[in-house]
Formats: C-alpha cells, sequence, structure tokens
C-alpha cells in the first residue's frame, strides 16, 4: 500500500491540467469554426469552457480514487470524453440516429458499461500501467499540445485583438437623418428577399434552363427584370446591408469584400470575421439593427414589417416581425415596452446557438428538447399568435402538397394586409435554400439524387422552380389586395454553400464559374407608371438608393454599372 499512498501524494501536475483541458478541446475546434456566424459569444465559451474543465479534473479525482495512479486516470478519461464528444457521429455511423431516444440510451449504457470494464481492469492492473509512465506522459503532453495549437486562433482573435485594438480602425458611416421631401407619393412597397436563388442567365447557363416561362410570368406583372444580375456579398450576413444600408457599404463593406473577394466561403468567413473584429463592429448589433431603408421609410411615417425564417435576427430595426416556424408563425410588435422582451429573446438565442453546438455532438442531444421547450416557454408573451384564416389560405395551395414554409408565407402575407398603409414588408424567404432536399420530402417533386442534396446539377433546379412558383402566387395575393403596389423581387447570393463549392471543383468546375454561381441572383423590380415606372433594369445595390429617393427624398447617389 505504500506505493499507492506514494502515487497519490506525489501524481503529476501534468496529468491534471491534462485532465483540465481534455473536454476543451473539441469545444475550441468547434467554436473555431462556427464563430464566423456571428451568434456565439467567447464569454459563453469561456464560461462553458471552464466548467467542462472543472468536471473534468473531477472525474479525473474520481477515477484516479478508483484506479490507484493518474496514467489509468487519464486513458479512463480520455475514453469518457471521446464518448461524450463522438457521441452523436458514433449514432449516426451506427445507423441509429433515426430510432431516436431508446438507442441512445442504449448507446449510453454500453459508453457506461466499457468505462467501467476500463476502470476495473486499471485498478487491477494499475502496477502495469505505472510501468508505462513515459508514454502517458507524452500523451498528456499531447494533449496539451492539442489544446494550445486550437486555442491559439482563439486566443488572438478574441483576446490579443479586442485588448490592443480596442478602438476601431476604420470608421464607418450609417445613415439616421435623411432628406424628407413630403409631396412624394407614399406607395405600399413590398420586398420579396428569395435567399440562394441564382439569378436568369447563371441558370440557362449551368442548369439548361432559360426559365422563359418565369420571366413571361414576372413581365405580365409588370416586372423589369435583370437577367444577369450579380451581388458578391457572399452570405446574407452581408448582402442585406449591401442592399439595405447603402451609406455603411460604401463607406465600409464594398472595401472589405473587395479585399475577400477571391476566397471561397469558409476562408472569405474567416478573414472577414477577423477584419470585423479588428475594427471593432458587429454586424448584427450595429448595422442589422438599424437598417437604413427601414429608417428612411420610417421617417415619412411608414409602418416596417419583416418576414423571416431567421426568426427575425436580421430585422431587429422592423416595426413588426414574423416569424416563421415549424409550428404556428407569430408576431413581434416592436414597441417600447416590448424592446426588453425583444432583448432578453436575443440573449436566449445567443445561448442557445452556442448549446446547439454542444448538443448536436454529445449525449446532451438527449435533453435538447427539454431545453428548447425551455427557452421556447421563456419566450412566450413574446409573440402573438396569427390567426388561421383558413379558408382564404387555402385557396393559393388547393392544387399542391405545400411545404409549411409555403402555407406560413401566404398566412404571414394575409396578416400583414391589415397594417395600415404606407408600408413596406420585407420578406425573407428560404424556400429556394439549401438543403435542397426539403423540398422532396414533402414528395413536391421526384428528387434524381436524394443522397447528394449538395449537387446542385441534380438537386437544385426543382427547387428553384418550387421556390419560384410559391413567390409568383404570394406575389398574386399581393396584386389582388393591392394593384398599385411596388414589389422588389432580389436575392442575396446564389449556391453558396461549402459542400455544393466541393462537389463543383470535383466535378470540373472552374473556380471563376463557382464565383459566378455564388454571386449570381435573381432580381426584378416593379414600380407602376403612376409612380413613375421603369424602363432599365436596377442594380441590386440601386434598388434602395432608388426607392428611397423616389418616395422619402433625395439622400443617395446611384452606383454606375461600368
Amino acid at each position: 500500500m505504500k506505493e499507492k499512498h506514494k502515487e497519490k501524494k506525489g501524481g503529476s501536475i501534468l496529468f491534471y491540467f491534462s485532465a483540465a483541458l481534455l473536454p476543451t478541446i473539441p469545444l475550441v475546434f468547434l467554436f473555431n469554426n462556427n464563430k464566423q456566424n456571428f451568434t456565439l459569444q467567447f464569454s459563453h465559451f469561456s464560461f462553458l469552457s471552464m466548467i467542462l474543465s472543472a468536471i473534468g479534473v473531477l472525474m479525473f479525482l474520481i477515477f484516479r480514487k478508483i484506479t490507484y495512479s493518474s496514467e489509468s486516470a487519464l486513458a479512463v478519461s480520455f475514453f469518457s470524453w471521446f464518448s461524450f464528444w463522438a457521441f452523436e457521429s458514433i449514432i449516426t455511423i451506427s445507423n441509429w440516429y433515426s430510432n431516436s431516444f431508446y438507442h441512445r440510451m442504449l448507446l449510453l449504457v454500453i459508453f457506461a458499461t466499457i468505462t467501467t470494464a476500463l476502470l476495473l481492469y486499471m485498478r487491477r492492473h494499475y502496477a502495469l500501467i505505472r510501468k508505462t509512465r513515459s508514454a502517458f506522459l507524452v500523451f498528456a503532453v499531447t494533449i496539451c499540445f492539442l489544446f494550445l495549437y486550437n486555442f491559439a486562433p482563439t486566443l488572438y482573435s478574441e483576446v490579443l485583438l479586442v485588448a490592443f485594438d480596442v478602438a476601431p480602425r476604420h470608421q464607418y458611416e450609417i445613415r439616421t437623418d435623411f432628406v424628407i421631401d413630403n409631396s412624394l407619393p407614399k406607395p405600399d412597397i413590398y420586398w420579396f428577399h428569395m435567399d440562394e436563388m441564382m439569378g436568369f442567365d447563371a441558370v440557362e447557363k449551368y442548369l439548361g434552363d432559360a426559365q422563359n416561362e418565369l420571366k413571361a410570368e414576372l413581365i405580365s406583372r409588370g416586372f423589369v427584370i435583370n437577367e444577369d444580375a450579380a451581388l458578391h456579398s457572399r452570405t446574407t450576413l452581408f448582402a442585406m446591408p449591401s442592399l439595405l444600408s447603402p451609406s455603411f457599404y460604401d463607406s465600409y463593406l464594398k472595401q472589405l469584400i473587395a479585399e475577400h473577394d477571391h476566397l471561397l466561403r469558409r476562408p472569405f468567413e474567416k478573414e472577414v470575421y477577423n477584419r470585423l473584429q479588428l475594427d471593432g463592429i458587429d454586424l448584427r448589433k450595429d448595422i442589422h439593427s438599424q437598417h437604413e431603408l427601414f429608417n428612411a421609410f420610417r421617417a415619412v411615417e411608414y409602418l416596417v414589417a419583416a418576414m423571416s425564417f431567421y426568426n427575425g435576427h436580421f430585422m431587429r430595426s422592423a416595426d413588426i416581425v414574423y416569424r416563421d416556424s415549424d409550428a404556428d408563425p407569430v408576431a413581434f410588435i416592436n414597441s417600447v415596452e416590448n424592446r426588453e422582451a425583444w432583448r432578453r429573446f436575443g440573449e436566449l438565442r445567443e445561448l442557445h446557438a452556442l448549446i446547439k453546438l454542444v448538443t448536436s455532438s454529445t449525449p446532451l442531444s438527449l435533453f435538447d428538447q427539454m431545453i428548447s421547450g425551455y427557452i421556447n416557454e421563456q419566450l412566450k408573451g413574446i409573440w402573438l399568435p396569427i390567426p388561421e384564416n383558413g379558408e382564404v389560405i387555402s385557396k393559393f395551395y388547393v392544387h399542391s402538397r405545400p411545404s409549411y414554409e409555403e402555407m406560413h408565407l401566404y398566412r404571414t402575407l394575409y396578416d400583414s394586409f391589415s397594417i395600415q398603409s404606407p408600408k413596406l414588408v420585407y420578406i425573407l424567404n428560404l424556400i429556394a435554400h439549401w438543403p435542397y432536399l426539403d423540398v422532396y420530402q414533402i414528395g413536391e417533386m421526384n428528387h434524381p439524387s436524394p443522397d447528394k442534396p449538395y449537387a446542385f446539377d441534380l438537386s437544385y433546379l426543382s427547387n428553384y422552380e418550387y421556390a419560384a412558383k410559391v413567390m409568383l402566387s404570394a406575389m398574386d395575393m399581393i396584386l389582388k389586395e393591392n394593384p398599385s403596389a411596388i414589389i422588389i423581387l432580389q436575392a442575396d447570393h446564389g449556391i453558396h454553400w461549402t459542400l455544393a463549392h466541393d462537389y463543383m471543383l470535383d466535378s470540373g468546375f472552374s473556380e471563376a464559374q463557382v464565383f459566378e454561381i455564388w454571386s449570381s441572383v435573381i432580381s426584378a423590380v416593379r414600380i407602376p407608371q403612376h409612380y413613375g415606372g421603369l424602363v432599365e433594369p436596377v442594380n441590386p445595390l440601386n434598388i434602395s438608393r432608388m426607392l428611397v429617393n423616389r418616395f422619402v427624398g433625395e439622400n443617395y447617389t446611384l452606383i454606375s454599372d461600368d
């Protein structure tokens, strides 16, 4: 017993460090690869890392007590944390994922049984384990190295940049005061933001369909089409301020995008994210909370309504926010009384995004529904129910098997008709967006490649056609209610999913072609003649500028197409 007692007192500090760092390595990796979505907070990551580290040390002490050696405790800790982080991946490989809770619990029991067996083995053979101490020391050093390797980029981007570059290096402008001409007309405006919907020329060039029927339908409704429209903003996060905040685009975003325009999506987001941090700019909080287009029309007493499958976090400057979900669509009135609730909603969303990182790859997925239920419970009272209006809405999909996105679009759009005029209604729609498999899961069309939704040449066109059908039905709803409405049809980017880009490159596409498909966007504008009409296609970057100049006051200089 002397040897056991001596080992307890003289256990290596290196093993304790390894035990503390071991559970945080995958978390650091996940954070580094997902922070570009701008929903993760470093403070949340740090808090969770400290909790996992404390649990790791506690587990190490318990295992060391059972097995009599630090080496054995570290080995069992490694298996335990590997099981924790790899849980969902193992379920997927085992094809148990679809069987949900009970098979997950069975797999958890298997891991627990193996862990117990390891503990018993290590306890019985601790003397043998101690003889290979040098190998375990190398293992402990490797764990520390892996942590430092993954943590170094985080330390640089989240700590050093903040500590030494507090003041923004590059100032930007975002217009909040507008020249107002009250003699101008005040038409109702509807803006269809068709997420990831490619432009006509690119669809014809790469998918072999000229889309003549869709173009004829739009022209018959009074649209002027921009067939070769392109927008180089890459993702929705950057496209929205490019389209909706001209002063911010001209003073900052244009140069930022141009400097990184040669990069594919993952390196593009990484470099741009680091630059934004260096310049002290949070796009969601600083820019998306005050879109210039919305504020300009609000200045002439418009009500701004926004509909979003993104749960509204891009739309915080709207007066009314409609949120679509798997359940029923709801609305939020952005009044003074509700702003505290809205702030709370944003905090819970950020926390939920962090929790999702863990629950999507660990046994904690068992509690995902419970966590989501708790968050939704906290949000009750913020969102208002939207009437079903079943008889009216059902007429628009009586000849199809609609997705819930389609039904909710009609339902929220119909509800927006009750908003007093003048109004600007911004509709962010994801029906054309990846994953393209969504439309086929409802049996709407035959999927030529169900196992490869990222194979855009096999999957995208039918998805695109379905989105176009829904879009036209929604436009007809508007025109029946208000034949004089101005309607904007504009996408934020073409196909931008990383797997789709990899597929293109592997299939022989050049990078130039990938960029062309990525930047291609559907774009068309309808302005009735009694509001000045429209003769030539409009550059997507000029749409907001033109609308504000025509119906608010002369505030912007149009961008040249040259």
